[in-house]
């Protein structure tokens, strides 16, 4: 199948959660990297060298996270990861259907930052909330990857902040207001399904579902960031 915009929004609906790259080339779990080259090892080198396939996957997955034809996310092992918009609502469900949210205040903080203004990059982001500098860089991460853990942000391609381009984020029930207003209705019954589709039992990723639900869990009291 030829590399497109088409053929990995393909990829990713069939499977429901696919990563952009293989993590260590291990074929446990499912990427697009592997869709589109099954038999070939992929090593990140941006030489000029390298493989011309990691850097046109590279631009790809901004394009496919523009689309919002599917959900761009760091769901699986905190790597960029993308969801079909199904699975996304499922899974998000866990969160919206919460009367509260537990989150750290640093992440308290970047997530109501974003839900007056996304998407955001990173610079804007730290300079709207105050996170800057060294001082404050460890916290600043920890609040993103509690977010991108529980689904509350999604990335939305990137912008030039000189050098390598940024990430931009913003606020999942801002950027897919549709899927996060249906995730707040979905029935258990209807999500059981949908997980099931995607992630039965027997899936390598049935272990990051089970982390998943633990850390939406009201009941887990973060500590202070």
């Amino acid at each position: 199948m030829q590399v497109t915009l088409s053929a990995a929004i393909e990829h990713i609906n069939e499977h429901g959660a696919l990563l952009v790259y293989p993590i260590k080339n291990r074929p446990n779990l499912p990427s697009l990297w592997k869709c589109f080259y099954p038999r070939t090892e992929m090593i990140w080198d941006w030489s000029a060298e390298g493989s011309d396939k990691v850097a046109y996957l590279w631009h790809l997955r901004t394009d496919i996270a523009l689309s919002q034809e599917v959900v761009y996310t760091k769901w699986i092992s905190g790597r960029a990861t993308f969801l079909s918009r199904d699975l996304f609502t499922a899974l998000v469900s866990y969160v919206s259907q919460q009367p509260s949210l537990s989150l750290h205040e640093a992440s308290k903080e970047v997530l109501s930052a974003l839900e007056d203004d996304s998407p955001l990059a990173t610079k804007a982001l730290r300079d709207v909330t105050g996170l800057t500098g060294k001082f404050f860089e460890s916290r600043f991460q920890k609040a993103l990857r509690e977010l991108w853990s529980k689904l509350l942000i999604v990335g939305c391609g990137e912008a030039d902040e000189g050098g390598f381009p940024s990430l931009m984020v913003g606020a999942s029930k801002l950027i897919f207001e549709d899927l996060w207003e249906e995730s707040e209705r979905l029935s258990f019954s209807e999500r059981e399904e949908i997980l099931l589709k995607y992630i039965p039992s027997s899936s390598n990723l049935s272990g990051h579902l089970k982390r998943f639900i633990a850390k939406a869990s009201p009941s887990s009291t973060p500590n202070k960031l």
